[in-house]
């Protein structure tokens, strides 16, 4: 710096080009004496002394300064303002669930079935977001210092990340807040882009060519003294080679180093969260939540429209009063999400609103609004605006088939598609003054560079789909050898799966191509026990609802809802709902064109189908009844599968299913397919009338006490001021046999009910009765979600924790009070004191590093443990847990490496290899020994988690040996009525396995590994 510059003023020259913030930011948009001045004070300007970085402010600075230049360019040029708070979407708290093991014959009750379900244990405010789980630190895995908001597409995630890292700043002293925007990393890991990347754009700015050791040092103090918080937008745009975004994720953070020190918040889409295996296990995980409708849709319209100017009130009124219309029930799901109700809002706004059916159609109105708003000169005419949406559509296409661009543009990149930005009338500058694409940074590497990115990552999606006019761009099938150059297996990408519903969506690809394109899906085969053939069947299913074109489906749908179709006992659903079809074809002999529409009836076949695979069941007339049977991947996927697809026609097949299939009295393995249909429609069927009725009509003919406890469930889910559902929980909680029963109808009652009495009172009965010793931190955590404020519960509490109760008691009461951060420290004094009894201590420790993780008397018997291998089950529990408070160590690795390689016990080593695989990811030794167990351990029915122990640790680069060593055991001939060795359960685990590989490699890869060899 020169002597004769004051070294606070620092010149707009000397900052061009910085790189700022989260995203890499040009600084010929920033300002020099904004920033500058606020970064760092030096006390003289000799070159020995410090410079000092207040580094509070410069990441305040620097968030500013990004959120500047991101801001909504849609409505903000236009004056279109709304404060934050009428558009902020409320967080759940996602807690994964597994189903109770169940021990009683095959009883709906506990069911058989061994999979993860995301439950909402607790819904916030902003507000109560803020304060709770950020400032005090009150989330149930990682107090406050791992958090992650998922959500869908357009969900507002971003936004409200943005939100929390600006009220961290205000309300938290000292915080140092860094965003970084994931998808920008690229070749960097996370600590080196802190460290090469952001500290380097802060030296710049400060005026040394790069950052001075002594500013390093000063850097990574933050991180030491847990200032630090990383804010990581967008892990789905991640770029990685191995694996999943995820993991990559985890394996950073057990590397230990800065990430290890930091507070991290971050953001990621729902499918990549809820995908598969996710190994982000320490993360407590919050959803934001779709709007509710009507409540919420239409009070957010009520806002947007209501913070213009008066005549827009009305306006607003008539868009809710246009949703409300019968046949709308597609668009009324469509808009709960954020993105899509600001876009139909900002539509209406504009004037000539039409309310769409599709996504497709949805975002093509407003493609077409916004050039007629924007009024821009060279996108005027329809050929202009053709023009334009072909070569936007184009780049969108090759950059989501090039994961190294998928989201963010490199300039370079767009070039080849738009032209010269420097050109005025190129194609390039009308895209940047329109605001499709904007300005979003700069490369890694090169400052000169510029990055773009579409306006939203959907509507990136949207021209791709535009950009595709023949579908075997997706799918293009050559069996004998699918690495051919023509050969295409884009449809089994996740990044694709959006791209392929707004094609089905769109209106100028004919009906002929579309049918072409879901029969070649239905029909594929892979030739590999039909792992992908059943993948194709479920995206064939999703996109079904997005290809509306079946008149005598609606008809059936308003006959049925308006009770036109008699039930009959003796009409069962069979494996083609087609043919329940024709039994109703008499009602509509009067309906125009009936006939040419009979070749939709595919359609429902394979919605019908789903179910079945969903559910395990089908019908058949040889048995003359219900049959169930073994899917090998298990049923999760074709149940989510089923809710994806269209919606009025699953509900309509699960409410004929229940007409027709009556509920036993007593728990039977036949009353599963009731219960899952019931499970279903409490989640598809929010305000339909015919999942209100079918519920309704079970709830009354249905005794046994599980299946009625679910359909009270469902019904108060889709219809919360149901009164049947009341009634029916009041009677559980009152007269149920199982108290088991009794504490989840009350939880039930209380969460469709708020401050219900009877469901309060119930849970507190239960906690104070002494025959609830052991099982009382579920009905502690059920009221906790009911009724947050209860203070009778922390009373009773304190009264179990006197000296005259039994250990057990006092335990189990302490564990309870820790869940209530107001007696955190109490409990914690009680486990620390309980936990010098040798014969509990380690229970009592695994709890107590739940409640505060860094509390040395836990640490200290989890170290104890962990070095005691003789007892095997208590040192691998240690281990667990020891392995997440202290990543990376190396004690906890080689014991539990040990116990794989020298015991006896084939469950001790399955318990080893599991913890050692999600402490250490990439283990060899814990790959190995699971492999080797699916291999040769002697099967029985008990024995049954390899297969998911080991998908839970699998790597991408791990699939290949995979395939290798277990694919001979699904092409081993099995004579199942003289099966001894547990050849079927072997060859179950075997397909699960090879199964979840599917899902991590390409088709080509795939097909490659599975020949070799």
């Amino acid at each position: 710096m020169p002597d004769s510059q004051d070294p606070k003023q620092v010149n707009n020259n000397d900052l061009h080009n910085a790189q700022l913030g989260g995203g890499f930011i040009n600084a010929e948009n920033v300002h020099a004496g904004r920033i500058g001045g606020d970064i760092y004070n030096i006390y003289n300007e000799q070159p020995n002394q410090r410079l000092e970085i207040n580094w509070h402010q410069v990441s305040s600075s620097l968030l500013d300064e990004h959120l500047r230049l991101t801001t909504n360019p849609l409505t903000f040029g236009e004056g279109i303002t709304y404060r934050t708070e009428q558009v902020y979407v409320p967080l759940g708290l996602v807690e994964r669930k597994k189903q109770p093991r169940r021990q009683e014959d095959v009883s709906p009750e506990k069911g058989s079935e061994l999979y993860h379900e995301t439950e909402i244990t607790q819904t916030f405010e902003h507000q109560q977001f803020l304060e709770q789980v950020i400032r005090d630190r009150r989330s149930p895995k990682s107090q406050g210092k791992r958090i992650a908001i998922i959500g869908e597409p357009g969900a507002g995630k971003t936004t409200l990340l943005q939100q929390i890292a600006k009220w961290v700043l205000k309300d938290v002293g000292q915080s140092v807040v860094i965003w970084v925007s994931l998808a920008e990393v690229r070749s960097h890991d996370l600590e080196s882009y802190l460290l090469e990347v952001w500290l380097q754009a802060v030296a710049r700015t400060a005026g040394q060519a790069e950052a001075s050791t002594q500013v390093k040092n000063d850097f990574v103090a933050q991180f030491n003294q847990g200032l630090v918080w990383l804010v990581l937008d967008g892990v789905d745009e991640m770029q990685v080679t191995d694996g999943n975004p995820l993991g990559e994720i985890e394996r950073q953070i057990c590397q230990g180093g800065l990430l290890q020190q930091s507070r991290i918040l971050l953001s990621c889409r729902l499918n990549l969260w809820d995908g598969g295996i996710n190994p982000l296990h320490s993360f407590d995980n919050y959803r934001t939540l779709e709007f509710s409708y009507p409540q919420q849709v239409e009070k957010f319209i009520s806002n947007w429209f209501g913070s213009q100017p008066s005549a827009e009130t009305q306006i607003g009124e008539q868009l809710c009063t246009a949703l409300r219309e019968p046949g709308k029930e597609r668009i009324r799901d469509l808009v709960k999400n954020p993105l899509r109700l600001t876009l139909l809002c900002f539509n209406w706004h504009l004037g000539e609103g039409k309310l769409p059916q599709t996504k497709a159609e949805l975002y093509e109105q407003f493609v077409e609004d916004f050039y007629k708003w924007k009024k821009e000169p060279s996108a005027k005419t329809r050929e202009q605006r053709r023009r334009l949406n072909a070569a936007l559509g184009e780049l969108a296409r090759d950059a989501i088939d090039k994961e190294a661009m998928r989201f963010r543009l490199r300039q370079e990149f767009v070039y080849e598609y738009l032209d010269d930005p420097d050109d005025t009338d190129s194609l390039f500058a009308v895209a940047l003054r329109l605001g499709w694409l904007n300005k979003v940074g700069v490369e890694v590497g090169n400052q000169r560079k510029a990055v773009y990115a579409f306006f939203h990552p959907t509507f990136q999606e949207y021209f791709a789909a535009l950009a595709i006019d023949d579908w075997h761009y997706f799918l293009n099938h050559i069996p004998e050898n699918p690495s051919e150059p023509n050969a295409s297996y884009r449809v089994f990408e996740a990044q694709w799966r959006e791209v392929i519903l707004l094609w089905f969506g769109r209106e100028d690809v004919s009906k002929q191509q579309k049918n072409n394109f879901i029969k070649s899906l239905v029909k594929f085969e892979d030739g590999w026990e039909n792992f992908y053939k059943y993948r194709a069947y479920f995206i064939a299913g999703a996109a079904i609802a997005e290809f509306q074109n079946d008149i005598l489906f609606h008809e059936i749908q308003n006959a049925f809802l308006l009770g036109e179709i008699a039930f009959k006992k003796d009409i069962l659903m069979s494996s083609k709902f087609a043919q329940d079809f024709d039994k109703y074809r008499n009602i509509f002999d009067g309906i125009p064109g009936h006939s040419e529409l009979l070749s939709y009836e595919n359609t429902n076949q394979i919605v019908s189908n789903i179910a079945i695979l969903a559910f395990g069941h089908y019908y058949t007339d040889i048995y003359k009844g219900w049959r169930n049977f073994l899917m090998p991947f298990g049923f999760q996927e074709a149940k989510i599968a089923l809710q994806q697809t269209d919606r009025d026609r699953v509900i309509i097949l699960l409410s004929w299913l229940i007409q027709n299939k009556q509920p036993k009295d007593t728990a039977n393995s036949s009353n599963l397919i009731i219960e899952e249909a019931a499970r279903m429609l409490g989640k598809i069927g929010i305000n339909n009338q015919a999942a209100v009725n079918s519920l309704e009509f079970l709830a009354q003919i249905t005794k046994e006490e599980t299946l009625l406890w679910i359909v009270a469930d469902s019904l108060g889910k889709i219809n919360p001021g149901n009164e049947i559902a009341h009634e029916v929980l009041k009677k559980l909680i009152q007269n149920a046999k199982y108290e088991h029963t009794r504490k989840i109808a009350a939880w039930s009652l209380g969460k469709i009910n708020p401050g219900n009495s009877v469901a309060i009172n119930a849970l507190v009965n239960i906690i104070q009765s002494p025959k609830e010793n052991g099982n009382r931190l579920n009905a502690i955590l059920y009221l906790k979600e009911i009724d947050p404020n209860n203070q009778d519960v922390i009373h009773i509490l304190l009264q179990l924790l006197q000296a005259s109760q039994t250990l057990q008691t006092r335990c189990e009461a302490a564990i309870c009070l820790g869940e209530f951060e107001s007696n955190k420290e109490i409990a914690i004094k009680v486990l620390e004191e309980i936990a010098q009894n040798e014969s509990i201590a380690l229970r009592v420790a695994i709890h107590l590093a739940s409640i505060d993780p860094n509390n040395p008397t836990a640490i200290n018997i989890l170290e104890q443990n962990v070095s005691n291998i003789n007892r095997e089950i208590n040192c691998i529990s240690a281990a667990e847990i020891l392995g997440k408070l202290k990543p990376n160590n190396q004690l906890v690795i080689k014991t539990l490496e040990e116990i794989i390689e020298t015991t006896k016990d084939e469950h001790i080593c399955q318990m080893a290899a599991g913890v050692l695989g999600k402490i250490n990811p990439g283990n060899e030794i814990a790959f190995r020994a699971l492999i080797h167990l699916i291999q040769t351990f002697p099967y029985d029915p008990v024995h049954l988690m390899l297969a998911e122990t080991l998908n839970k640790i699998l790597l991408q680069n791990q699939c290949l040996e995979v395939i290798k060593e277990l694919k001979i055991y699904l092409l081993k001939k099995i004579d199942k009525s003289i099966d001894k060795s547990g050849d079927i359960l072997r060859f179950i685990d075997c397909y699960k396995v090879i199964w979840y590989c599917t899902q991590l490699m390409p088709y080509p890869s795939f097909f490659e590994a599975w020949h070799s060899g």
